[in-house]
């Protein structure tokens, strides 16, 4: 490579209680993928062996000591071997990947629980507010009903007095003729 660095993410996730039983959640995942590298690591190990042998069992060419007689299966165990080598790498790199996915995430889970809370008690706050203002806005309420039947009180004995009133001048203006 050109010495930059390149980043790669990975997309996880489970949206269902179904799909995390069949096997899809992340501590499931990373099961899964450590169990294939642990197998991989086996058979390279076994494989390393195998090689370590060929190597050891090389018998130098008639013609010139320094080259080496190898044999075509042992070619193709060596092609087989690197091939195993990269694979494994590759899992080990989605490995990494996963726990650097699994670690973010619980990391934002954790953030997500404490911004819940502080938004749950923020709501309770602000529900004990407006239970105290329904409660103040009762109380008026009641005192408003109690001033207008006394307002209405106030209007009937204003109008009988209104009415005696003019009752009383009408009969003084009776007597007068």
């Amino acid at each position: 490579m050109n010495g930059k660095k390149k980043k790669c993410g990975l997309y996880m996730r489970v949206s269902t209680e179904d799909q995390a039983r069949e096997g899809f959640s992340l501590p499931e995942q990373k099961e899964q993928k450590l169990a294939k590298a642990n197998e991989q690591t086996q058979k390279v190990e076994n494989t390393s062996k195998d090689i370590n042998e060929i190597l050891d069992n090389l018998k130098p060419t008639l013609m010139n000591k320094n080259n080496m007689v190898i044999s075509n299966e042992d070619v193709q165990k060596l092609k087989n071997y690197t091939k195993d080598v990269k694979d494994i790498t590759k899992t080990v790199r989605s490995v990494n990947d996963l726990n650097m996915v699994i670690k973010d995430f619980e990391h934002n889970s954790f953030e997500i629980a404490q911004e819940n809370r502080s938004l749950k008690y923020q709501l309770e706050l602000k529900d004990d507010e407006i239970s105290n203002l329904k409660s103040k806005l009762s109380a008026k309420d009641k005192i408003i009903n109690k001033l207008q039947a006394e307002k209405e009180k106030i209007k009937q004995e204003l109008q009988k007095t209104k009415e005696e009133i003019d009752k009383s001048e009408v009969s003084h203006d009776d007597d007068g003729i």
